[in-house]
């Protein structure tokens, strides 16, 4: 009984191990358009943006559709600094790594549900997803804080 139990834990692993792609790039997506879709929201909340839902998708390159590299929420801040509204751009450009925060701090908080849950695949995402959050926190911050600028 017990070596059937180290079997299905080794072919557990091993699933995990090649789902691991899949997940990456899942959780990557969810963490990415929900980020860009943090700002749309609030453009359109701040009426900044007639509608939340056109973000700019950008080219159907391979490297786009991989890593999205030409995503952005399709928010005019130009013309909205020319109309006065500094407040709302600046809320406005902050709302992206608010809801990556967000997300972060309502999965740790539940992080004791999914880290002794018995579906391991819910987990391994779970912690992905962490990861991903943690990640545009970072490229935000310290990266585009801190980095000189090229312009």
């Amino acid at each position: 009984m017990e070596a059937q139990a180290i079997t299905q834990r080794k072919r557990s692993a091993w699933l995990l191990l090649a789902s691991t792609p899949l997940v990456l790039f899942v959780t990557y997506y969810v963490s990415f358009m929900t980020h860009e879709y943090g700002h749309s929201f609030a453009a359109w909340i701040l009426d900044i943006k007639p509608s939340p839902w056109p973000i700019h998708w950008g080219s159907n390159s391979i490297a786009n559709i991989l890593f999205l590299d030409e995503v952005d929420e399709h928010v005019d801040y130009d013309t909205a600094m020319a109309s006065g509204k500094n407040l709302a751009v600046a809320v406005v450009a902050v709302s992206g790594i608010a809801v990556n925060a967000l997300l972060y701090l309502v999965f740790r908080l539940v992080a004791p549900l999914w880290r002794t849950s018995t579906r391991r695949l819910v987990a391994y995402a779970t912690f992905w997803l962490l990861c991903m959050e943690v990640g545009n926190f970072y490229c935000y911050v310290p990266i585009r804080v801190a980095a000189p600028s090229t312009s």
